[in-house]
C-alpha cells in the first residue's frame, strides 16, 4: 500500500510543452563523503512520454547520481558507463508512487540506486560524470513533451541519517513486516 503523498509541501515540476527545471539547494553537506537522497516520485503523462530527470549535483552542476523517468515508462539511472542510461528492467506507472533512494559514495565516485527499498544494482555505479567530487543540491527537469512529476518527503542526509541516533525502517514482504 502506497503512503498518501502530495500535499501541501510537494513539489510539481510541470508546464506547458516545453522543457523546463528546477534546483532544490541542501546546505551543509558539501564535505560529506557519504550523502543518501531519498524521496516519493509519482510521474506524470499526457498522453505524450518524454523524460523526467532528478539528479544529484555539485556546486558547478556535474551530475554525480541520476533518475530518469523515460521512454517505455522506463526507470533508469544515469552513470559514465557507455549509452549514460542504464535500465534498471522496471517500468513506472503515472498512477503509482515511487520511493527513490540514491546512496551517494563520493570518495569511490559511486552510488547504489535503490526503488522501493531494493537495489536495482549488484555492484556499484559509476558516478554520471566522474569529476563530481561533492554535493551541493538536486535538480528536477522534465523533457519536453513530458507532462513533469510531483515530488514528496525528500530527505538528504550524510553518514547516519543526519544525528547519532540508527536510522529504523520498516518494509512489507508479502504479508510479514521486515
Amino acid at each position: 500500500e502506497n503512503p498518501v503523498h502530495g500535499g501541501e509541501q510537494a513539489l510539481v515540476v510541470s508546464g506547458p510543452l516545453v522543457s523546463n527545471n528546477t534546483t532544490r539547494k541542501v546546505p551543509g553537506l558539501e564535505a560529506e563523503t557519504q550523502v543518501t537522497v531519498d524521496f516519493w516520485v509519482r510521474p506524470l503523462t499526457n498522453g505524450s512520454v518524454g523524460n523526467i530527470f532528478i539528479t544529484a549535483e555539485n556546486a558547478s552542476n556535474t551530475r554525480a547520481a541520476a533518475v530518469r523517468f523515460g521512454p517505455s515508462n522506463s526507470i533508469d539511472y544515469g552513470t559514465a558507463i557507455t549509452g549514460v542510461w542504464q535500465a534498471t528492467g522496471l517500468t513506472w506507472d503515472p498512477n503509482t508512487w515511487y520511493r527513490i533512494t540514491m546512496e551517494i559514495d563520493y570518495a569511490a565516485r559511486t552510488y547504489d540506486f535503490l526503488v522501493d527499498g531494493t537495489a536495482v544494482n549488484t555492484e556499484p555505479i559509476p558516478f554520471y560524470t566522474a569529476t563530481s567530487d561533492s554535493f551541493d543540491h538536486i535538480r528536477i527537469f522534465r523533457g519536453t513533451g513530458q507532462a513533469g512529476v510531483i515530488l514528496d518527503d525528500l530527505s538528504v542526509t550524510g553518514p547516519g541519517g543526519g544525528g547519532e541516533e540508527p536510522t529504523l525502517a520498516v518494509n512489507r514482504s508479502g504479508s510479514d513486516l521486515v
